[in-house]
């Protein structure tokens, strides 16, 4: 979530963004810079610009501008991190501000047209403070990231989860194991699952021979002393 909102940053403080938004002759560059790019750039799987009544101006789903109906598909997930950042935004808090989150936001796990996703919601501000914005009226940026799809090989690759996979479930097969996908609220929206890295096991495999091998001559050296 972290991540996917530092994302969204590098576009949406920047004062070209803030009057771009505002009028549609420039949609091209809104493309350009809050959606395809953000898709091609970052593998998000949606973009959405809500204006200061959180209606949509602009859409973006999978690297290309749709129809801004299209923001319904997401709207009932949204609508909550929305109103939270709404509110944040005309209470002007500062708490969550710092050298790497450069503006307010709101995130969370949720399920977006059968996908479980990460939505984060940004304000779109200046990067000077040279554009004044009544708190809370700032057009916002919506990114959506699905968590089953490239996401799932990207993590498996850099984390070297083996045969790393996504379930509605715990449906855990032989060897195994699962960690639940939370939301803020503290429900499982569904579970990560890999085969886990063994090392006492792999140890164990590779030592059996042998000392199935030094086990088998003490039985044998025994046996022949007691015989003796």
């Amino acid at each position: 979530q972290a991540g996917i909102a530092h994302d969204q940053e590098s576009s949406t403080v920047w004062d070209e963004a803030v009057d771009a938004v505002k009028r549609p002759e420039r949609a091209a560059w809104v493309d350009d810079n809050l959606g395809s790019w953000m898709h091609t750039y970052f593998e998000h799987d949606g973009a959405y610009v809500l204006d200061t009544r959180d209606q949509p101006v602009f859409a973006f789903e999978n690297g290309t501008m749709v129809e801004r109906r299209n923001y319904e598909n997401i709207a009932v997930a949204a609508k909550p991190l929305v109103d939270a950042l709404r509110r944040k935004l005309r209470n002007s808090e500062t708490d969550e501000l710092n050298d790497h989150v450069l503006s307010l936001g709101a995130a969370d796990v949720s399920v977006v047209e059968g996908h479980p996703a990460v939505i984060s919601v940004k304000p779109i501000i200046s990067d000077t403070g040279n554009i004044e914005q009544a708190p809370g009226s700032e057009y916002l940026h919506i990114a959506v990231r699905f968590l089953d799809g490239g996401f799932l090989s990207d993590l498996g690759q850099d984390y070297l989860f083996d045969a790393l996979r996504f379930s509605w479930d715990a449906d855990l097969r032989a060897g195994e194991t699962a960690t639940p996908l939370l939301s803020a609220s503290g429900d499982p929206v569904g579970y990560f699952i890999w085969q886990p890295y063994r090392p006492g096991t792999v140890v164990r495999a590779a030592m059996t021979p042998t000392l199935a091998g030094v086990l088998l001559v003490a039985g044998l050296s025994l046996a022949w002393l007691i015989w003796h």
